[in-house]
């Protein structure tokens, strides 16, 4: 008599193996290089220096992040009647957001200030590719059993994402009102080139 499908599905490799990754098991780290000059130590930037230094953004800042993908279309030629299709990659390089969460030092707001000075400075001027972008962001991802009561450093990674030449676009708008007490955020836009997956073994 043949099993249920449920009994045979319990019986087999399913059974004890199945496996979730969730969406909060994650960390982002922003890798660059300081604005060469000093010039983040005048008194006028005096608290912008500090991203250079010891930067206050930790992981916790960060609420979420999207990750583009690598995107194809599908191109088509016609011999008589019959189509032949094929895929040709797509892209005009990758957009990056991530959602960041405000402390009350306004420390992401001062990021996002010391990311526009990175593209443009005071006297109206286009930094050089080199200072604009960032070596790379880091979205790491994390092993779920390993997560639950340790500290970041003890978690087991499993994956790597790293963008690539990235630089600032935009930040979206701060939300304060009356009618709410949820903290405030903002959603960063970085452009980049392209990335790197680095899978743990």
């Amino acid at each position: 008599m043949a099993q249920p499908l449920i009994q045979q599905l319990l019986n087999s490799s399913f059974k004890g193996k199945k496996s979730i990754q969730r969406a909060y098991q994650f960390a982002v780290r922003f890798n660059y290089n300081p604005i060469p000059g000093g010039r983040l130590g005048l008194q006028a930037h005096k608290k912008l220096g500090q991203f250079e230094t010891n930067s206050p953004i930790s992981e916790w800042h960060i609420k979420n992040v999207v990750l583009p993908q690598h995107n194809f279309k599908k191109e088509s030629e016609r011999i008589g009647i019959f189509p032949r299709t094929f895929p040709v990659y797509e892209s005009d390089g990758m957009e990056l957001r991530v959602e960041m969460e405000e402390d009350s030092f306004h420390n992401v707001s001062m990021f996002i200030q010391y990311l526009q000075k990175r593209i443009v400075s005071d006297t109206g001027v286009y930094e050089a590719p080199g200072i604009s972008k960032l070596t790379s962001i880091d979205v790491d991802v994390f092993e779920r059993q390993n997560v639950d009561g340790k500290e970041l450093s003890e978690m087991k990674k499993v994956v790597s994402y790293r963008f690539l030449d990235c630089f600032f676009l935009n930040s979206s708008e701060a939300n304060y009102a009356y009618a709410t007490n949820e903290a405030v955020s903002y959603v960063l836009t970085f452009g980049c080139d392209t990335y790197e997956i680095l899978y743990q073994s």
